[in-house]
């Protein structure tokens, strides 16, 4: 599915009837449930020609700026409207979601670092963001956590900014120690 206004949209797969010569399938209805009568679900538009003159019709989306999945039935009918059938369920997904996205480490991602006393504080950690495999889920924040899941104290490690922050500077480098933290990107939507 492509992520923009004219192209994102889910193309339904092609219906014929039994006797596609005399009564072809040419009615979609799109539905919530797949009982009549016909609901249509929220976020979808009504099917439409795709445009590639091929009779292909395609699902989509009221708005495409919401991040939503959204799972619907086709209603396909001739046009007598006698003989019908409920297909699906189809789940049409926008934007950036759990369901649809993954995430790869950089291959020169660092996991640990050695700094010696007295080194400069700037520019001490650069991360290298993990890349998504929809380009248009973005990273919004990389926030410094503890290993545990919780807030890190910015004791050891400067506050960054502006966001999407990826080099971290520490407080300082005068006393030995030894400190473990994780990095939380959080993508848009996700």
């Amino acid at each position: 599915m492509a992520q923009d206004d004219a192209t994102v949209g889910f193309v339904l797969p092609v219906f014929e009837s039994a006797q596609n010569v005399g009564c072809p399938v040419d009615v979609y209805a799109i539905s919530s449930s797949n009982s009549d009568p016909v609901v249509a679900p929220a976020g979808l538009n009504a099917a439409v020609d795709d445009g590639t003159g091929n009779g292909n019709q395609i699902v989509k989306p009221t708005d495409t700026s919401v991040h939503q999945a959204v799972t619907f039935f086709v209603r396909v009918s001739a046009t007598d409207g006698l003989a019908y059938r409920y297909m699906g369920p189809y789940t049409l997904e926008v934007g950036c979601l759990a369901t649809s996205v993954s995430f790869t480490d950089d291959p020169s991602f660092d996991t640990s670092i050695a700094m010696y006393v007295g080194e400069p504080v700037t520019g001490s950690y650069t991360y290298l963001e993990p890349s998504s495999s929809q380009t248009y889920c973005t990273i919004q924040t990389n926030i410094i956590m503890n290993r545990d899941g919780t807030t890190h104290n910015p004791v050891m490690v400067s506050p960054c900014t502006p966001d999407p922050c990826t080099v971290f500077d520490l407080v300082d480098t005068i006393n030995p120690d030894t400190f473990y933290f994780k990095i939380q990107s959080n993508y848009q939507n996700l």
